[in-house]
């Protein structure tokens, strides 16, 4: 697995697994909700990451946009990544993402397109592959503790079925929009194509993500959330 490829799977495969049973509880959102994150490595802010929600109609869209930038030694990446999903009440209905990856080695760039079939299923089309998913399957945005204990889930930039495990560590105290707030530890491990990944992540007693601890090949990355309505 090359730079882009090994940087796409840290950045954008991270999630979580059925294997967590806890009292936080999971988090709807509503139009007009707002999330809103730094990301920070090394005591620098290196990026941002917002999920907004509107309504259509009888459906939630959730999109979510993503700025990353990171350096280690002679080596720069800047990561962009915006995605679109339609989700009537816990159901997925369409789902599209836009990757553009730069780096001083390559430059990478991916789309990927999820929609639903007439039987029902999925069907996830990138530049590389096209793949069926189960109706059931969800990306992971990640906004929700509901994530956790959902069985089907697909990466972000090609749509593909992922394998996770997770324990939770119980409540932890952190700097969350801004103020003192305790929230739930997640410690998760993911599992794609052979490659495996550790990472940290962080509910508030209202179910919503307010913290991950992400690696990557450049260092790790802290996304801390700033805001939210």
């Amino acid at each position: 697995m090359n730079f882009i490829q090994r940087s796409l799977l840290v950045f954008l495969v991270i999630s979580f697994s059925a294997a967590v049973q806890a009292e936080t509880p999971s988090w709807t959102p509503k139009a007009g909700s707002q999330l809103s994150f730094s990301l920070r490595s090394k005591g620098n802010t290196v990026g941002t990451l917002v999920f907004d929600f509107t309504q259509s109609g009888d459906r939630i869209v959730e999109r979510r946009v993503e700025h990353l930038e990171l350096s280690r030694l002679l080596v720069n990446a800047v990561l962009d990544q915006t995605s679109e999903s339609v989700w009537r009440g816990k159901t997925l209905e369409s789902y599209a993402s836009s990757t553009i990856l730069k780096s001083s080695l390559k430059n990478s760039t991916a789309a990927l397109k999820v929609t639903k079939q007439a039987n029902g299923k999925l069907l996830a089309v990138d530049q590389e592959s096209t793949t069926e998913l189960p109706a059931e399957a969800w990306p992971l945005t990640l906004w929700s503790r509901d994530f956790i204990s959902h069985p089907q889930l697909f990466d972000l930039t090609r749509g593909h079925a992922i394998t996770l495990s997770s324990v939770s560590k119980g409540p932890e105290a952190l700097t969350v929009d801004g103020a003192a707030q305790t929230c739930e530890r997640v410690e998760v491990k993911v599992f794609q194509d052979g490659k495996d990944a550790k990472a940290v992540v962080w509910f508030d007693t209202a179910g919503r993500l307010c913290a991950m601890q992400l690696p990557s090949a450049l260092g790790t990355v802290d996304y801390v959330r700033t805001s939210s309505k």
